[in-house]
């Protein structure tokens, strides 16, 4: 299973990097920091199991993050609306793996940057996700690749690591 996590993970990679316009590098600025989770979750009836147990789809669910980084155009609060399509495996510390998509919506005093990002959760409980987003605002015609790094595997709220470029 840790070839197509590979595969995929590599793929996202790819699909991220082709994204990226061919510019030069003194035009793009480089961003780190962390998102703390601040709530959210999956209501029930957006949230299903397969008929023979082994999978749980969710649709439309919402999480709101911090989002601390070192580039404050970046920062503020990050809104994450969610779907998975995961597989259940019973086994700690993940139990569930699968891809993860959906869209952000980050929002501060400057404006708000928007996109889709595409992730997936690990067998072992990682979490990997890319976007890219679009600014609004102070903003206006402004990009933001960001890649997400969730490595603590026995906490599914834990923080986010989260770094990328902003033009």
């Amino acid at each position: 299973m840790n070839k197509k996590l590979f595969t995929v993970f590599a793929c996202l990679m790819l699909m991220a990097i082709i994204a990226i316009p061919v510019t030069a590098k003194a035009d793009w600025t480089e961003f780190e920091g962390m998102l703390s989770f601040q709530g959210g979750g999956c209501d029930p009836e957006n949230e299903w199991l397969s008929k023979d147990f082994t999978k749980v789809f969710g649709r439309d669910c919402h999480d709101t993050y911090s989002m601390v980084v070192d580039d404050a155009r970046l920062e503020g609060t990050l809104y994450l609306t969610f779907n998975f399509n995961f597989k259940y495996t019973g086994v700690p510390p993940a139990f569930f793996y699968g891809p993860i998509w959906g869209s952000i919506v980050i929002e501060n005093e400057g404006g708000t940057w928007e996109g889709n990002f595409n992730g997936s959760r690990s067998e072992e409980g990682f979490n990997y996700g890319f976007s890219v987003l679009h600014g609004t605002g102070d903003y206006e015609g402004m990009l933001a690749h960001l890649t997400f790094i969730r490595e603590n595997t026995t906490d599914p709220y834990g923080d986010i690591m989260i770094e990328g470029l902003v033009k």
